[in-house]
């Protein structure tokens, strides 16, 4: 049986054991809930400060590309000498330290490129070619920043397009290779390697690494498969496809490596322990020595001696404080990486320029009032539609302060509920408890807000506030829903100028419609999918056809017929319209050459668009498809509308005195619908006046009509010009036009537009139609 000394040691030395028990238990399981965290926290960092420096690496392409494509010398020298091109870009280049930029003409040729290349010694250069590239595969090159598959490299692309004198000529495009610099962007903040890699058919490809050491056993698979060892910690993301092939990012790394200072501070903390339980033995025997003396002698030696209360325990509270400061350590380490998580979560849900929520916090704004089953509510789109010219005259600096300035006063509209900043112009508002009959007066009150011009240096600036409004549960019952809805109804109130829109089903049919087309058009072109149809003009003089108007028709495989108005507006906004017109010229001047052959003399009129006169190559190419077919020169008369003489009154004025002086006629179309003064008519060289539809069809029995028709038929013959009636329905009209003088007449009563083959048959059975009459052609000015 032990004593009081063995039974004394035994306690203190169990205490001693059991505090250092429970000691490191805590610690243990601090380090493992840290690790943890501190893991998934360093694997979320790497992937959003990735796509940051992504993100904001092709936001700073594209706004250099957008720069260079309006302010720079390239559109001049894109149809130049190529020498100065390629030392142009060379030089854009050089600015931002680009790895490649690139010139592409309008037909998708790569007509000038400069590439950074690496020697062998690690000597920077630039190489300039000018062979065609993989960018000119398709008919027209999407704008905006993308990955591309060029000289066995991946590049991040931004591309723009190039417009010299109004006319679309082509696209540039400056980039950076992914290289290891790429990969390097986040991996010195995050510990971890990341490396970017592209699927090939038998593989991955590495393309950039931010470093070639370690983890060379780690394989593509087990990373995307979660197929890892203990000792790895690994994620990925998915940058998107190239040529087919996805582009990926992973970030890995070892435990170890990432702990290598806690598990340091472990090693030690465990050496640490081991000599203090070694001291706390040492105390406890030693305190054990001491409790076996008798009691009195320990009593008188404690109060008589100047030792102090808990000298014999300073070791035990020492080792407290090591255990409370490393708390104190791992407390302040979870508060650095909660600031991080915050501040990251911060830049995720907002913008950075004016502090508001963005798209994704949006969202969930949504989602929330959607689960909380808020009975209505509106989603108003806000764009800002004058901010390009505020850019490019002030300065962006300028532009951001109006931004700022705009999320101010959204702000202080009390009626709004939640203001997000979804882009560079356009805010997002949610107004609780609005329907349809509540909008226009919202609509009001908040443009109210931006009567008041914005003032820089005694620069006054009005903001063209367009907004596009989608309604809970009217128009969607889902985040992404209404806003697809209202951003299409901004996108149609900034089309047609209108102060707001609000959201209508016909928007999206059209957008898909329109869309649909746009994508179609130049191969409807190509593939001869385009089909003329012919709609005969009557001499109201002696009553006969001696003149056809080609109108051109498109035959979609899937779509079925297209009228000319549902796609000629595309042709201009995509740059086909000169491929367009030129393609109805040449098959209309065939079509009368075979007519000419067959006896039949009639002259044809072919519509032309106003870009087609901002061309100076058209008219030489007009004359050159009339001498092919060897017909007279006034045997074509070109119409082109009203307005397009209104709103380019002096370029079009220059080129139509140049198709007059070679021998084309030329005659205003739709008269009447542009808003052209007399001093403009009398400027224009042109050989009549057709007066548009809209005044003919009611001429029986509309006396408005027939005094505007009156008044007009005398303007043009005062002024030289011949006149023709478009939109005859009734035989009255016509008999009314002949006694007015008007020369030649059109419409349904007279003869549908046809085909070729069903016109021939009707000329020939027509009441209007002789095989021996004389042909005079009707184009002429009073008195010729």
């Amino acid at each position: 049986m032990l004593g009081l000394k063995g039974r004394i040691f035994l306690f203190l030395a169990g205490f001693v054991l059991l505090l250092e028990a429970v000691a490191f238990g805590v610690v243990y399981r601090l380090i493992s809930n840290q690790e943890s965290i501190y893991i998934n926290d360093r694997l979320d960092m790497a992937s959003t400060l990735f796509l940051n420096y992504s993100r904001n690496r092709a936001e700073f392409l594209e706004d250099f590309v957008g720069k260079i494509a309006k302010n720079s010398q390239l559109p001049q020298l894109l149809q130049g000498d190529k020498q100065r091109l390629v030392a142009e870009l060379n030089a854009h280049r050089e600015q931002i330290e680009a790895d490649i930029a690139i010139a592409i003409s309008a037909n998708g040729t790569v007509i000038g490129e400069v590439v950074k290349r690496v020697s062998g010694q690690g000597d920077h250069d630039a190489q300039s070619g000018f062979e065609e590239g993989r960018l000119g595969q398709q008919p027209v090159i999407p704008e905006g920043t993308y990955f591309y598959s060029l000289y066995n490299g991946i590049y991040q692309l931004s591309i723009a397009s190039l417009q010299f004198e109004n006319k679309f000529i082509g696209w540039i495009a400056f980039g950076y290779l992914i290289d290891d610099q790429f990969a390097q962007g986040v991996s010195f903040a995050t510990d971890l390697i990341t490396r970017v890699l592209l699927q090939e058919s038998d593989g991955w490809r590495l393309l950039a690494s931010s470093s070639f050491e370690g983890l060379k056993g780690v394989s593509v698979s087990e990373v995307l498969q979660g197929d890892l060892s203990e000792d790895v910690v690994a994620t990925h993301l998915k940058l998107g496809y190239v040529d087919g092939r996805q582009l990926i990012v992973v970030f890995h790394g070892f435990k170890d490596k990432l702990f290598s200072a806690v598990h340091q501070f472990s090693s030690g903390l465990i050496l640490f322990g081991v000599f203090l339980l070694v001291f706390g033995l040492g105390v406890a025997y030693a305190l054990t020595v001491v409790f076996v003396k008798p009691v009195n002698l320990l009593l008188e030696g404690i109060r008589n001696s100047d030792l102090k209360e808990g000298d014999d325990w300073k070791g035990m509270i020492g080792s407290a404080r090591e255990i409370s400061c490393l708390g104190n350590e791992f407390a302040r380490m979870r508060t650095e990486l909660e600031a991080k998580e915050k501040e990251i979560d911060y830049r995720a849900s907002h913008n950075l320029l004016t502090h508001l929520p963005n798209r994704s916090r949006l969202v969930f704004e949504i989602n929330q009032l959607v689960n909380t089953d808020m009975p209505v509510f509106g989603l108003f789109q806000v764009g800002v539609g004058n901010m390009h010219e505020v850019n490019d005259t002030l300065g962006h600096k300028v532009g951001d302060e109006v931004i700022k300035e705009v999320a101010v006063r959204l702000l202080a509209i009390d009626f709004i509920d939640f203001v997000a900043h979804l882009g560079t112009v356009q805010f997002a508002c949610i107004m609780n408890e609005v329907d349809e009959f509540k909008v226009a007066a919202r609509v009001k009150s908040l443009l109210r807000q931006f009567e008041e011009p914005f003032v820089h240096r005694n620069i006054s600036l009005q903001l063209h506030i367009r907004i596009g409004v989608a309604l809970y549960p009217a128009h969607g019952e889902e985040a992404f829903v209404l806003m697809q809805k209202s951003d299409a109804a901004l996108h149609m109130a900034q089309k047609e100028k209108l102060a707001y829109q609000l959201y209508d089903e016909a928007l999206d049919v059209n957008a898909v419609y329109r869309l649909k087309l746009m994508n179609d058009i130049k191969q409807a072109i190509i593939k001869s999918q385009l089909i003329l149809y012919y709609q005969p003009k009557i001499n109201l003089k002696n009553r006969r056809v001696e003149q056809l108007e080609a109108l051109v028709r498109w035959q979609h495989p899937k779509l079925g017929m297209i009228p000319p108005d549902d796609f000629i507006g595309i042709c201009e906004q995509v740059g086909q319209i000169n491929l367009l017109t030129m393609w109805v010229i040449r098959e209309a001047l065939h079509q009368c050459s075979l007519f000419q052959k067959k006896g039949f003399d009639l002259s044809i009129s072919v519509n032309i668009s106003a870009e087609n006169l901002k061309d100076p190559s058209f008219c030489d190419a007009v004359l050159n498809i009339l001498g092919a077919y060897d017909l007279p020169l006034n045997v074509l008369c070109l119409e082109i509308t009203e307005s397009a003489v209104v709103e380019n009154d002096v370029l079009v004025n220059q080129v139509l005195t140049r198709l007059k002086s070679k021998g084309i006629r030329l005659s205003i179309d739709d008269y009447g619908t542009g808003y052209s003064s007399l001093a403009q008519l009398k400027r224009l060289p042109v050989h009549e006046l057709k007066i548009d539809k809209a005044f003919v069809m009611k001429l029986p029995y509309d006396e408005g009509d027939r005094i505007i028709t009156h008044s007009t038929i005398e303007l043009a013959h005062n002024m030289g010009l011949s006149v023709v009636a478009e939109g005859v329905e009734s035989q009255e009209a016509i008999d009314w036009l002949a006694e007015q003088g008007c020369e030649m007449a059109q419409g349904y009563h007279i003869c549908r537009p046809k085909p070729a083959e069903e016109l021939e048959d009707w000329l020939l059975r027509s009441d209007y139609f002789e095989l021996n009459d004389l042909q005079v052609p009707h184009c002429k000015m009073i008195g010729d």
